[in-house]
């Protein structure tokens, strides 16, 4: 009794539409990106003994006006420590968590957050730019 092979069938994937969704991609990060730009009104302190860091997986922002962003969005102090949480997961000792403060804020303007962020178990890197000797 003859086995009767199948004929294979050939698969086709439709390439058109990946460009399309890179294409979509592409325009929605630029216009993001933009947005960002003009929503944060942010001067970073400066100091004479500061090192250079590697750029930051989490990156928390306390701009003039007391106003905080955790990745370039607007949060609460109340739902820090639970928003950094969720990003680090099971990693908490290993993430450094940078933290820029407006040069002009006082000390109880930004202090609940560098609470918050001790609450979640990070390390908090203060990062500022280099004061010039001029």
């Amino acid at each position: 009794m003859p086995v009767r092979r199948r004929k294979k069938v050939k698969m086709m994937l439709p390439l058109a539409s990946m460009g399309d969704i890179a294409f979509l991609l592409i325009i929605f990060f630029m216009l993001v990106s933009t947005f960002m730009k003009d929503t944060m009104d942010y001067d970073p302190a400066t100091g004479a003994d500061l090192r250079e860091l590697q750029s930051p997986e989490i990156s928390v922002v306390v701009d003039q006006e007391g106003k905080l962003w955790l990745q370039g969005l607007e949060a609460g102090v109340g739902q820090l420590a639970d928003a950094v949480e969720n990003l680090v997961g099971q990693r908490r000792h290993d993430t450094p968590v940078h933290l820029s403060v407006h040069k002009d804020l006082k000390r109880p303007d930004y202090m609940p957050v560098i609470e918050a962020l001790s609450e979640a178990g990070v390390r908090v890197l203060m990062v500022g730019l280099q004061e010039s000797d001029s």
